[in-house]
């Protein structure tokens, strides 16, 4: 059997840390390597950043900055051995299928997508369906309107 995994799933913006330092205080409590993952949007990859560059290399560079973004952000937290992974899709299909291919024990995500109407809707049925051992939490505190365990243990390091 495969070691379980801590996956964490972070937007580029300021509650990036308490989320990266809750997943790793997880990570550290089950003895799981922890993965931490940015979802790049397609469609905005599609719509192009510039007139001047294609989609791909739109696509490589914003892989590229982000990957750097995230490994300052983890030696900040005190996480540097987690591994990072930035990859371009849609937000849902790819949590699940990065859960099931790295046989994550938990998910963790920050608060930023979540909401009646958020991009993480539904989002715990589905992971449970194709990994019933698998708990989702929300880092913080959750949104009005969401019943969704939240993860808002002590942080090591501040924040």
């Amino acid at each position: 059997m495969k070691q379980q995994s801590v996956i964490t799933f972070v937007d580029l913006d300021r509650k990036a840390e308490t989320t990266v330092r809750r997943a790793a205080n997880l990570a550290r409590l089950c003895q799981a390597p922890l993965l931490v993952v940015h979802v790049v949007d397609e469609s905005e990859v599609e719509a192009g950043y510039s007139p001047f560059i294609s989609p791909s290399q739109a696509s490589r560079e914003t892989a590229r900055t982000t990957g750097a973004w995230l490994r300052g952000l983890l030696q900040h937290a005190g996480a540097g051995q987690a591994e990072i992974i930035v990859v371009e899709g849609r937000l849902q299909p790819e949590i699940i299928r990065l859960a099931e291919e790295r046989h994550a024990a938990y998910v963790v995500t920050g608060q930023s997508r979540w909401g009646i109407l958020g991009k993480l809707t539904g989002l715990e049925q589905r992971l449970q369906s194709v990994n019933p051992h698998c708990q989702l939490f929300a880092a913080g505190t959750a949104p009005t309107g969401i019943r969704m365990p939240t993860i808002d243990m002590p942080l090591r390091g501040g924040a």
